[in-house]
């Protein structure tokens, strides 16, 4: 096969290390949106479990990068599927709608924040689904992904000034800034993506 990708011969694959990857991002997420609004996790492990979350979001550059060693690829299971291609954005959903919601429940998080982003990932949620039902591309544009990108940067942000606390004036009042200006361009992003899965969905 030389340095030829598995992507056309290793799509029906369940068991991969990137699927493995977005079912522990999404569940996870929803265990520390639960741990979030009743107050079973402090902020310091909220912020470092978020950011562990949303480091395993690379779980496709995983398949970018091995795209041309097709031998690491399927010895470390790294493999595109199709269950993973519309897995991805599914877990990405989980695990953003559970912690917005836990952390603006808990109030570690902004509740204009939480709202403004549910909204929009909400309504993308759902052009998702009705691209899928109408056999049409469910998966984000760039932009989508860039607000992505932001939307978990409020959450961390978020999280991690709560463990800091108000008594840190500076670094607390730079990412309460921070995560404002982060939550106002992800729900901008997450209104554009939505756009273009609406347009996309009802192309003929």
């Amino acid at each position: 096969m030389g340095l030829r990708s598995f992507r056309h011969t290793e799509t029906d694959r369940v068991a991969t290390l990137p699927n493995a990857i977005s079912v522990f991002r999404g569940v996870g997420g929803i265990a520390l949106g639960v741990g979030l609004a009743t107050g079973g996790i402090d902020p310091a492990s909220a912020a470092i479990s978020a950011a562990v979350l949303t480091a395993s979001d690379a779980e496709g550059s995983l398949i970018s990068l091995t795209n041309h060693y097709p031998i690491i690829q399927q010895r470390l299971r790294i493999l595109p599927s199709k269950i993973g291609r519309d897995l991805d954005p599914l877990t990405d959903k989980m695990f953003g709608l559970a912690v917005l919601l836990g952390g603006a429940i808990g109030r570690e998080i902004p509740i204009w924040q939480a709202a403004s982003i549910l909204v929009t990932e909400s309504a993308t949620g759902i052009a998702s689904i009705v691209a899928k039902i109408r056999h049409k591309d469910p998966e984000s544009s760039k932009i989508g992904k860039i607000g992505m990108v932001a939307r978990c940067a409020v959450i961390t942000a978020d999280l991690v000034a709560s463990a800091l606390g108000a008594q840190t004036h500076l670094a607390h009042e730079i990412l309460v800034d921070g995560g404002d200006g982060l939550a106002v361009l992800a729900a901008g992003l997450g209104a554009i993506s939505c756009g273009q899965l609406v347009k996309r969905a009802l192309s003929k």
